[in-house]
């Protein structure tokens, strides 16, 4: 028997129309479809949308935002919308997408969109590369070393003539990260 859910559709249109205004026509994004105690959450990209519904669908399905774009624009008819599993091929209503499907729920970093970058800096301490990544929020991550990078040299040329070179600004800025912790 397949396992199946029947998702509110008016939540679910709701929640496509919030990630296609973030996420725009953007193709390389991955998606996380987590189904749950009746409620679907969809993960990209740091954001998190939620639909409720009901069935026995538990688990997650990975696919790329270019595969849910036309959906998120043209919902199916009616009042609620089925969505099952089938030999790697999410369904929902009529409209058939390639999935990568888990049993099992990895729990997703929960990220607020405008976080600081300290607190973009700081998720390597807490979470494995591949928590990250499943989360969607590499991309994030290495932005915000960019932008430190990009301070720290210009911390370091304002300091220069203090005799202040760019390790001793890197130091300190790993010591705010991090904390005192030795690599």
């Amino acid at each position: 028997m397949t396992s199946t859910f029947v998702a509110n559709r008016n939540e679910l249109e709701e929640a496509f129309k919030t990630l296609r205004k973030f996420l725009k026509r953007r193709t390389d994004i991955e998606v996380v479809l987590t189904f749950d105690n009746g409620r679907l959450s969809i993960d990209a990209n740091g954001i998190t949308v939620r639909a409720s519904g009901t069935g026995s669908l538990h688990g997650q399905a990975y696919v790329n935002w270019r595969s849910l774009v036309g959906l998120a624009t043209i919902m199916p008819e009616g009042d609620a919308v089925l969505i099952k599993v089938e030999a790697s091929q999410l369904i929902i209503g009529t409209t058939m997408i390639r999935c990568i499907w888990q049993e099992s729920i990895i729990k997703l970093i929960e990220y607020p969109m405008d976080a600081p970058v300290l607190m973009t800096l700081q998720l390597k301490d807490k979470y494995t590369d591949e928590e990250i990544v499943r989360s969607g929020l590499l991309e994030k991550v290495w932005e915000a070393e960019r932008q430190m990078d990009e301070m720290i040299v210009q911390s370091a040329t304002i300091l220069r003539p203090l005799g202040i070179e760019i390790g001793d600004v890197r130091t300190l800025v790993e010591v705010a990260i991090h904390g005192d912790k030795k690599e």
